[in-house]
């Protein structure tokens, strides 16, 4: 039982992680795109300057001289082009929400198999999920401030929704368990 609580405990707190970010997005999405833009480009930088180092040192690696250069030509492009980082950010933001909705119908069968009338709102909230997350992997909006926005928002109703799904699987489960 103290794995099974343990386990609860954590999704909630990813879950309100997920909120939070969610409403850092929805309130800055502009200053959240460019700070995760130039952390990237910094990375970015340092590993293709390290690269070119590792080349410089070792004269034989040309795997490190490619690779320095790809990492300096994308550095420089985030530096300039940030915004089309966040095209990435709502798709593996949505895949993961179609994922874990995916995960959950075993969970919505066993219910329906004990004849548990909970299993009706579960199959709501992981079909909304589902639909959230695939309306982020594939946004039909253009502007990036906009779709930063309704990036937060989604992930601010996932979140609810998962901590609703793990309250009612936890309860599924200690009542199964006694």
């Amino acid at each position: 039982m103290e794995k099974i609580n343990q386990f609860f405990k954590s999704n909630i707190f990813s879950s309100v992680l997920l909120f939070i970010l969610g409403f850092i997005l929805t309130i800055k999405p502009d200053t959240v795109i460019s700070i995760i833009a130039y952390a990237v480009a910094v990375i970015l930088l340092a590993v293709g300057i390290n690269a070119i180092i590792k080349y410089i040192q070792d004269n034989n690696q040309r795997y490190n001289l490619f690779g320095g250069i790809i990492s300096l030509t994308a550095s420089i492009f985030l530096f300039f082009k940030y915004e089309m980082v966040i095209s990435f950010i709502p798709f593996l933001i949505g895949l993961y929400i179609i994922i874990n909705s995916a995960l959950r119908i075993e969970y919505i069968f066993r219910l329906k198999n004990e004849n548990n009338p909970k299993y009706i709102n579960m199959l709501v909230t992981v079909v909304l999920s589902f639909v959230c997350g695939l309306f982020l992997v594939f946004n039909p909006f253009s502007s990036t401030l906009t779709i930063t926005r309704i990036v937060g928002i989604f992930i601010m109703i996932y979140s609810v929704m998962d901590i609703y799904q793990s309250y009612v699987l936890r309860k599924e489960i200690e009542n199964f368990i006694k």
